[in-house]
């Protein structure tokens, strides 16, 4: 049996198939899941099934890589709002929080300007949403977004749900929504502009 298999058979009860041999593993409850597992030329291919799973209770934060740890924070205290939790590194990764009983929600690690990227056609994070209170502080927030110069990436519709899309100094995007059953039928760029295009529609 393969090294892989080995671990695996430790902690997961089910069926397990490999190239050369079948490994039947004894479930110890139906509810337990089932991994199917094929090896060829080294690649392995892992399917689940059945009810157990990894159960997280909440996302509890996102690291991104930056230019300029400075330049984000900035980006992120002053426009965004957010809280300095912690700098490390010699403060090249910084930590930041919207919740004070939270330790941090998200934070960034500096790579240096002559890194690329982002990249819309590569695999990876589309944006990050920020929940705000009510359509006033969309509002709001878009007038900030207006008076610090932040590049306007669109604006969503998404039935009771309606989203600012705006952009790091990186580029990296980020949505800005509000729950306003109220405005269901009527456009946020309409809302927000009046009706003058200011950045693309988001979907």
């Amino acid at each position: 049996m393969y090294p892989l298999l080995t671990v695996i058979s430790r902690h997961i009860s089910g069926t397990i198939y490999d190239n050369t041999d079948q490994h039947r593993l004894q479930s110890s409850s139906p509810k337990e899941t089932v991994v199917i597992l094929s090896i060829t030329n080294g690649a392995a291919i892992v399917r689940y099934r059945g009810e157990a799973m990894i159960r997280p209770r909440m996302l509890g934060h996102v690291v991104l890589r930056v230019r300029d740890a400075q330049r984000s924070e900035d980006f992120y205290t002053k426009v965004l709002g957010l809280d300095v939790r912690n700098r490390t590194r010699g403060g090249k990764m910084r930590f930041f929080t919207s919740n004070p009983e939270i330790d941090h929600e998200l934070a960034v690690a500096e790579l240096g300007e002559e890194a690329v990227g982002p990249y819309p056609e590569h695999v990876g994070m589309y944006h990050m949403a920020w929940e705000l209170v009510d359509m006033d502080e969309l509002k709001d927030a878009y007038q900030v977004v207006l008076d610090n110069n932040v590049d306007v990436a669109g604006f969503g519709d998404h039935g009771e749900i309606k989203g600012l899309y705006i952009r790091d100094p990186d580029g990296i995007e980020i949505e800005l929504y509000a729950f306003a059953p109220e405005f269901e039928k009527t456009p946020l760029e309409e809302i927000l502009t009046g009706g003058s295009l200011q950045g693309t529609t988001a979907g």
